[in-house]
C-alpha cells in the first residue's frame, strides 16, 4: 500500500511525503523539499514554481527516489459545471517534469523514469479538494471531479486522543540504550516491538499496563541487541499504533 501526505496552511498547500506498508508495518518518508501544489493567495495571472525531491532507501530491498519540478499558472476563472453541480472557480495549470529512480537489490539493477505532463485543477471557495482535475500526459488524459463521496474524505492524519504530547525516542541514533518518552491522557496497555526494514519482527522489547495518573513516562530500553543499521520501533498504545524510525550506531 502507498500513501501520500499533505499539509495545508494559509500560505500554501503542499505534498510533504509518502509512506508504504510492508508486511503490515507502515514506513513513512518525508520529502527533503516538499512539492508545493499551489500557494495562497491565488490571483489571476499569477505564476509560482517549486522543486521537490525525495528518497527512500530500504537496505536489502531497494531504493526509490527522484525529483519533481512544478510551474503553476493561474490562467482562468469562471463557472465550472460537473455532474455534482455548477460552481464559481479559478483554474491552475501546472507544467510538471518528474524524474523517478528505482533500484531493486535482489535483481541487482535499476532504471529511471522521466515524465512530462500537465495538470489542470479547478478550485472553488470553501472546498478542500479541487472540484475537477485533469491530467494530460499526451497519451490518455484522466479526469476526476469532486462528488458527494469525495467531500467526506478524511484529509487530516487521525491522531488518537491518548497522548497529550509528542511521543519521542532518544538518543537517535543510539548505541546501548533508547528512551521512549510520552505522557498519557488515559490508562493504556502498551507494547513495543522492534522490526527491521524488511518488515520482520526482531523482538518484543516491552509489554505492560501504564496508568495515566503516574504522569510523564520514560520507558528505557536496554535489551536492543541488534547490529548497526536502521530499524522500526512499533509502539501500540491500546488500539493506536505509532511507528518511529531508529538508528543503531
Amino acid at each position: 500500500d502507498y500513501f501520500n501526505y499533505f499539509k495545508n496552511s494559509s500560505s500554501e498547500y503542499k505534498s510533504v511525503g509518502f509512506g508504504v506498508t510492508m508486511n503490515s508495518i507502515p514506513i513513512p518518508n518525508k520529502f527533503d523539499d516538499p512539492d508545493i501544489i499551489y500557494r495562497f493567495p491565488i490571483s489571476i495571472g499569477g505564476v509560482d514554481s517549486s522543486l521537490s525531491n525525495y528518497a527512500l532507501d530500504l537496505p536489502g530491498i531497494g531504493y526509490y527516489g527522484g525529483w519533481k519540478k512544478r510551474v503553476n499558472y493561474i490562467d482562468g476563472w469562471g463557472e465550472l459545471t460537473t455532474p455534482y453541480g455548477t460552481f464559481e472557480t479559478v483554474r491552475i495549470k501546472s507544467e510538471i517534469i518528474q524524474y523517478d529512480s528505482l533500484y531493486i537489490d535482489s535483481l541487482g539493477f535499476g532504471f529511471p523514469i522521466t515524465r512530462n505532463f500537465t495538470e489542470y485543477k479547478w478550485l472553488g471557495n470553501n472546498f478542500g479538494l479541487p472540484l475537477c482535475t485533469v491530467v494530460d500526459d499526451g497519451l490518455m488524459p484522466t479526469i476526476e471531479y469532486l462528488d458527494s463521496a469525495r467531500t467526506n474524505y478524511i484529509t487530516d492524519i487521525f491522531s488518537p486522543e491518548i497522548l497529550n504530547s509528542e511521543l519521542t525516542v532518544s538518543p537517535n541514533p543510539f548505541e546501548h540504550r533508547l528512551n521512549v518518552e510520552f505522557h498519557l491522557l488515559k490508562d493504556a496497555d502498551i507494547s513495543i516491538l522492534l522490526y527491521n526494514l524488511k518488515g520482520i519482527k526482531i523482538s518484543e522489547v516491552y509489554n505492560g499496563f501504564i496508568s495515566h495518573k503516574t504522569g510523564h513516562q520514560i520507558i528505557s530500553l536496554s535489551n536492543l541487541n541488534v547490529s548497526r543499521g536502521i530499524y522500526l520501533l512499533h509502539m501500540q498504545i491500546n488500539d493506536a499504533i505509532i511507528v518511529r524510525k531508529i538508528v543503531k550506531k
